[in-house]
């Protein structure tokens, strides 16, 4: 896959939208990746100034997506699919609203293969009201994908949210691979998986967790998971833990409001001064939850 920009207009059910959405999204789409592990291996652009494409059907997004060069792809409606970036490298997906993807569809959002990836200002769901398995992850991060950032995004009413390493089995692959960034986002009525991580280094910063009904941030089988300047508010007991593998992962906490919920994983060695881009400002634990619900999602 050739490098791209998705973005989605925001209420907008049409294939042309009028003029200062269109100009608005043509900016979105020239700008590169500011943050995190997505600065790293040469960085991620997308499609950079690409004369931007309008697509409004499935049909019309494959094949904007399979031409050669760089691609600008703006999305109107497209109802009941997820989006996989496979075997693809500088790909950035902004302002894009997924939601209820069955699980026969597969995940809201999947990076298989994948580097250099900016997730930017999403909003991912799906039902709670449902049973568990009819609906699969809403990020899910696996086979050696790496240099991901995930930024200012919403993730909701969902049973089982965000798998980095689908498997024990699979270190010859992801072992020193899955560098994820995740900062400024919001996780509301999630019951697990936020994420999950194997083998994977996560640094999660400026996030808010609430309502997380059974487990939070799960560090397994070797993986190193730094949480900043984040908090949990009506949470489950296991806010922070390791559990489910055979070998343990590490967690380093700083600044971050338990809000009565728990932290039992191994101390880790993944440090603030061992992260490879520029410091993310931390906003402080006490700010988060009044900063972060307001700023995130699909808001370009």
């Amino acid at each position: 896959m050739n490098p791209l920009i998705f973005l989605i207009l925001a209420a907008s059910t049409t294939a042309l939208p009028f003029t200062g959405r269109r100009e608005l999204a043509q900016r979105k789409a020239a700008e590169a990746c500011p943050i995190g592990y997505c600065l790293e291996n040469g960085g991620t652009t997308g499609g950079g100034d690409a004369t931007p494409i309008i697509v409004s059907d499935l049909t019309l997004l494959k094949q904007a997506a399979s031409n050669d060069g760089p691609a600008v792809i703006i999305v109107t409606v497209i109802e009941g699919i997820g989006l996989e970036i496979k075997s693809a490298s500088n790909v950035i997906l902004r302002n894009l609203k997924i939601e209820r993807v069955l699980y026969d569809a597969g995940d809201a959002i999947s990076l298989n293969v994948a580097t250099n990836v900016w997730i930017d200002h999403v909003d991912a769901s799906g039902d709670l009201t449902a049973n568990k398995d009819d609906y699969d992850g809403l990020l899910d991060i696996t086979h050696a994908s790496d240099w991901i950032t995930v930024s200012n995004s919403y993730f909701h009413n969902h049973w089982k949210a965000s798998l980095f390493g689908h498997s024990d089995m699979n270190g010859a692959e992801d072992e020193g691979r899955l560098h994820v960034t995740f900062t400024n986002n919001y996780w509301d009525n999630v019951n697990s998986r936020t994420p999950s991580v194997r083998f994977g280094t996560v640094h999660v910063v400026n996030s808010f967790f609430h309502e997380i009904r059974s487990t939070g941030i799960n560090a397994r089988q070797k993986s190193e998971v730094l949480v900043q300047s984040s908090a949990f508010k009506d949470c489950a007991d296991k806010a922070i833990f390791g559990d489910g593998s055979d070998l343990p992962g590490y967690i380093v906490v700083d600044d971050v409001d338990l809000g009565g919920s728990t932290h039992s994983p191994s101390p880790g060695t993944l440090e603030p001064d061992t992260l490879p881009y520029p410091t993310i400002e931390s906003l402080g634990s006490a700010e988060v939850p009044h900063v972060i619900p307001g700023s995130v999602g699909q808001l370009l």
